[in-house]
């Protein structure tokens, strides 16, 4: 909106009238009544970030989602003993083989869950999460010709129980996950979750970790009109 003058200067100790006021501001609302248009209001000026909690929805955020403590074990392949100490210092500990969540691999394990009271409209879902998976096992066990499963993982939005959205499998070693996915909404209460999955278990035993998270954060925003 370009600079309006004002009719009438009005300065500190000034006796005015009331239609002196009238004037500066009906200058502003000439401009405003029937003058809004892309110039004024560019587009994407007003977004979700200004509609969060407002008139046009309301958000529900999870946050600082991790590995359980009960589901995390230390790995014995490395710095388990002192015998066994391993040089760079490190102390990997996480998901395993043969354990819970992850049992014989390949199928999703929940992550977390949030219910949110929505109105007819859409889901905007967002899932962020940190992941670190120890790579000296690729193909083979060390030193030897034990074919093991190429460590990966990947993420699964389910909405009431409905796959919305299968992330990218990963193979980094450390990584941050982001995944966003819109999906119509009906009024009520629904469920959204969050579901991790590794490769299937060819040769590999609970003595190796196969995947850690942490600072997961799941954000819902349910927009309506």
């Amino acid at each position: 909106m370009p600079y309006r003058w004002k009719k009438t200067k009005i300065e500190n100790n000034a006796i005015v009238e009331s239609r002196q006021l009238d004037q500066s501001y009906s200058n502003l609302t000439s401009v405003i009544n029937g003058g809004i248009d892309r110039d004024n209001l560019p587009y994407n000026c007003i977004d979700e970030t200004h509609c969060k909690d407002n008139t046009f929805g309301k958000t529900v955020i999870r946050n600082n989602i991790a590995n359980p403590d009960e589901t995390t074990y230390q790995d014995t392949n490395y710095g388990f003993v002192p015998s066994n100490e391993n040089p760079r210092g490190n102390c990997v500990a996480g998901l395993t083989y043969n354990r819970t969540p992850v049992n014989q691999g390949g199928s999703p394990f929940e992550i977390t869950t949030q219910s949110i009271d929505c109105e007819e409209g859409m889901a905007l879902i967002e899932w962020r999460c940190n992941t670190y998976i120890p790579m000296y096992w690729s193909y083979y066990a060390g030193f030897t010709s034990t074919k093991v499963a190429l460590k990966s993982c990947w993420f699964e939005i389910r909405v009431n129980d409905v796959i919305v959205y299968i992330g990218p499998e990963s193979f980094e070693a450390f990584k941050t996950h982001v995944i966003n996915v819109a999906v119509p909404i009906s009024k009520g209460n629904n469920t959204v979750k969050v579901y991790a999955c590794v490769r299937d278990k060819l040769a590999e035993t609970n003595a190796q970790v196969i995947l850690q998270y942490w600072g997961g954060q799941l954000t819902i925003h349910n927009q309506y009109r």
